[in-house]
Formats: C-alpha cells, structure tokens, sequence
C-alpha cells in the first residue's frame, strides 16, 4: 500500500526538490509471502486508518468546485477585503479550541458559503451547490454574495473586536452566538434569503440589519432554540426554529 504516495513524493522531489529539502519520510514495512495474509494485512490497515476531518478535505479536496472556491477565499485570499478570513480561520481542526485566536473553522465558512449561495448547509443541498458552481453565471454571483456578506460580517462590533485585539477573541466567543458555526449557519441561511429577495441597491443594508441584532448569549431571540442554557445546539430543527425568529423579529415574510 502507498505506491501512489511514494510516485507522488518522488514527482515533488524532482519538480520541487526544495519543498521536501531536509524531510524525513517513516516507513513501516512488512514482509509477508502468503497472498492471503496479505489481503488481510490490507484490510486491517485500513479498517483503522484515521479519518481526515472535514476541514481537512476541503482545504485539499481541489476537485469540489465548493471546497475550492472555499480555499481560494480562505487561504489565497482571492476576494480583495476579506483576507481576514484567513487570520480568523482554524484551518485544520474541526473545532476552534478554547484558548484560540481563531473565529471559525474552515468548515464553518465553507457551511456559510452553501447557505449564503440558497442552499442548505446541513443536507444533501452541500452537494448541489458544488455541481451547481460549474455554472460561470451562479459562480459570479455567489462570488459577490460572499464579498458582501462577509464585509459587513467584519463591520460587526463582535467579529471585529476579535480582529482588533486577537488576545480578547477566547473571551468574546465564549459570551457571544455569532462567533459560533451554528450562529454563523443561521446568520448565512437569512441573508441567503435575502439575496434572493432584494435587488443588490438594497440586499448589503438588510444584511447589515441582520448583524446589527443582538447576537450575545444573553439574547432573547435565541434562548429556547439554539441556546439552551449555556449550551449552543447546532441540530436542524433549533437553527430553523433560530431562523424564523429572526426572521419575525426584523418583520420579513421571505421563503
């Protein structure tokens, strides 16, 4: 096993020999000539290989169209203004931890960017959205929603505070809904909403109307559906039960 990643180290090492200059490859290899042992050798080895996470595949998963245009934002800072993304963003983890300086996984933003783009985050729409992204037409457009959603995201008193003074973010997260993936999902799936409703004079203010609410975990407009007492739920029915609350709070009757 390994034979496509050893081809794949030694293409590098003559292409980019500096990239791999000074490493060191671990090797474990087993001799074995009974071809049975073999095969069962095969299929213990990855019957318990480790899964890579989420962020993991879409950071390096460049045949998603999503995944991609995802890492492009994030890592290559593709759309001018919003190279925060990538000082903010957990990169690898699944989750941000504790004591960190981040915002958001990788994963959130990638959720945010299905949402945002009318399709939802938490089914099987994630994967339409990546077929849908060989359109040039829906590509452009979703591309702008993204530049628009996440400036005025920045304006927020609560993100950009966490920009501002990077040793307050643990602190400001741990008392706030918007620093969260499940607040972020119900933040994006309105304003994906809205896009759709408003023409582009009017859609930035809505979306800035939506960020200026009170997104603190003492807010009342999230106790009982995603905050249940200390603790944030990110199941589907509480983010949709968040979403129409938001939703008759700002008086909008949208689909």
């Amino acid at each position: 096993d390994g034979n496509h990643r050893s081809v794949a180290i030694k293409e590098l090492a003559f292409d980019n020999p500096s990239y791999i200059a000074g490493s060191n490859i671990l090797l474990n290899i087993v001799i074995e000539n009974r071809p049975r042992k073999i095969r069962q050798d095969f299929v213990d080895v990855n019957k318990n290989a480790k899964a890579t996470t989420s962020s993991i595949n879409t950071l390096f998963n460049t045949r998603d169209p999503l995944s991609a245009l995802v890492s492009d934002i994030v890592v290559d800072g593709t759309i001018e203004g919003l190279e925060y993304l990538n000082e903010t963003t957990e990169l690898l983890a699944t989750s941000v931890s504790k004591n960190s300086k981040k915002i958001f996984t990788l994963n959130n933003i990638k959720n945010a960017i299905s949402e945002i783009g009318g399709y939802n985050s938490q089914s099987a729409d994630i994967k339409n959205i990546s077929e849908k992204l060989n359109d040039d037409e829906f590509k452009n457009q979703l591309i702008n929603r993204i530049r628009i959603f996440f400036a005025v995201l920045r304006e927020n008193p609560i993100i950009n505070q966490c920009i501002v003074d990077r040793e307050s973010t643990p602190v400001v997260r741990e008392k706030n809904i918007i620093t969260s993936g499940t607040g972020i999902i119900v933040l994006a799936r309105i304003a994906g909403k809205l896009f759709k409703t408003f023409d582009e004079n009017e859609v930035e203010n809505e979306v800035r109307r939506i960020m200026g609410l009170d997104w603190s975990r003492g807010s009342e407009l999230f106790d009982g559906n995603i905050l249940i007492g200390d603790k944030i739920v990110n199941s589907r029915g509480a983010i949709e039960a968040a979403v129409e609350k938001v939703e008759e709070h700002l008086g909008y009757q949208i689909n």
